[in-house]
């Protein structure tokens, strides 16, 4: 790894927190009643076979392409979709472009109500057409069970509706009636059974398909032991992803599945390079179970085109082995790589990195002119790439001001809500 690239193992980005667009649209049923949604156990999973295929059909679906695929109306292309529990209307409004999004972590369920609208108003005049957040099962289902508390997440789907922005929802985190003991102090260890998992994927679905959740992501950064204690394990995260791969295609046959984005890596101190990660997988079945890919291509402080074998940008397509190389070695050459992450601190304890073509020396942040230098770069690459699915910026808004943490720093606007030169470019970037 170049010393002037340094990656914090412990970063939590979901605190605060089409290229061909799979877009699939959405219907709103009005309003939804709030409080806490309880549910008998006959609504579980009771079983899911071995073989897992068996238990869940796929949608056919026939796509339409134009030359121009960074268009929004081009790149919202017509889907044939038969198999399917129920029909989708499209909603689409042609100021957002479906091909870029922000991802929130877990910042919108807890805004006021006019603080959520203030916020999808200021994204939507953005042009942003996905927003991704954890719909964190820990947060949902607390206390057992059988007991679910839907009320900030309906809210956050409402609203989302309402302005025609699409959103990906991140299945993650453990409630500490389902964890094993040895996870006891934190929710980012997997499941003592991942079939409880999956029935809250489930239900989850069963709940939100019908209001225009199209796309569901499996878990935040399974590679690394900051988000998948006691240490990353690529057979048991595919056996989460076989589980809960069946049961929302069991709901909504439709629905696309995303492999939990992996972070930038190297395999040693509980964490677990993306393509030996994905190897992992392969070798552990994941092949059929997931729809698209998900990483998190960080560059910082250099620029995506800066080519070297530690950087995220380039083992996607470039090194040898590339995660590209390893999909297409196992028939998936046809799926997606979503870039469910991506962005640059401008602030941190370390050094600030002054130019991303020379950066300094173990600089862990950037300056804000650097951060809007890395976003201009990865726009255009992603607009060129065939492979690529929806690009999320991390993150929208800067979440403190210590800088203690470059944590605090990955925004378009800075914490008091002043822009910064990435939030005009990023519009700008994005139009349609």
């Amino acid at each position: 790894m170049n010393s002037g690239i340094t990656y914090d193992d412990n970063r939590d980005r979901h605190k605060v927190r089409l290229p061909l667009v799979i877009f699939l649209g959405f219907v709103i049923f009005g309003s939804i009643c709030a409080g806490l949604y309880l549910i008998s156990d006959s609504d579980a999973i009771s079983s899911i076979p071995s073989e897992f295929a068996e238990s869940a059909s796929v949608a056919t679906i026939t796509e339409s392409t134009s030359s121009n695929p960074f268009s929004l109306l081009s790149t919202l292309v017509t889907k044939t979709i038969t198999n399917v529990s129920h029909s989708i209307s499209p909603t689409l409004n042609p100021n957002l472009n479906y091909n870029y999004g922000v991802a929130m972590g877990d910042l919108l369920p807890g805004l006021s109500a006019t603080d959520l609208n203030t916020t999808l108003n200021d994204l939507a005049s953005l042009h942003v057409g996905w927003i991704r957040l954890d719909m964190a099962w820990n947060d949902i289902q607390p206390v057992n069970s059988t007991t679910y508390n839907w009320t900030n997440m309906d809210r956050v789907v409402a609203a989302a509706n309402a302005h025609q922005i699409q959103l990906l929802p991140i299945l993650d985190y453990t409630p500490k009636w389902a964890r094993s003991s040895a996870c006891a102090g934190t929710p980012k260890c997997q499941p003592a059974d991942p079939t409880a998992f999956a029935t809250f994927a489930k239900v989850a679905a069963t709940r939100y398909a019908p209001q225009g959740i199209v796309a569901w992501e499996i878990w935040n950064e399974p590679n690394s032991n900051g988000f998948w204690k006691p240490s990353p394990d690529p057979a048991a995260y595919t056996t989460l992803l076989k589980y809960t791969y069946t049961a929302i295609k069991s709901v909504e046959p439709s629905s696309i599945i995303i492999s939990g984005g992996l972070s930038p890596a190297i395999t040693k101190g509980g964490r677990i390079s993306p393509m030996d990660f994905l190897k992992g997988m392969y070798a552990n079945g994941a092949k059929g179970y997931f729809d698209a890919f998900g990483f998190h291509p960080y560059t910082y402080p250099v620029l995506p085109t800066y080519y070297q074998s530690w950087n995220a940008w380039s083992q996607m397509s470039q090194t040898n082995p590339s995660l590209q190389s390893i999909m297409v070695t196992n028939g998936d050459s046809d799926k997606k790589i979503w870039f469910t992450e991506f962005g640059s601190p401008t602030g941190g304890p370390g050094k600030v990195a002054t130019s991303a073509t020379n950066p300094e020396s173990g600089a862990d942040h950037v300056t804000e002119s650097v951060q809007a230098q890395i976003l201009q770069s990865a726009i255009q690459q992603h607009k060129t790439y065939t492979w690529a699915g929806p690009f999320f910026l991390y993150s929208y808004k800067d979440q403190g001001t210590s800088s203690d943490t470059v944590e605090n720093f990955f925004g378009l606007l800075r914490f008091d809500g002043t822009p910064k030169p990435s939030y005009s470019l990023f519009s700008q970037l994005i139009a349609p």
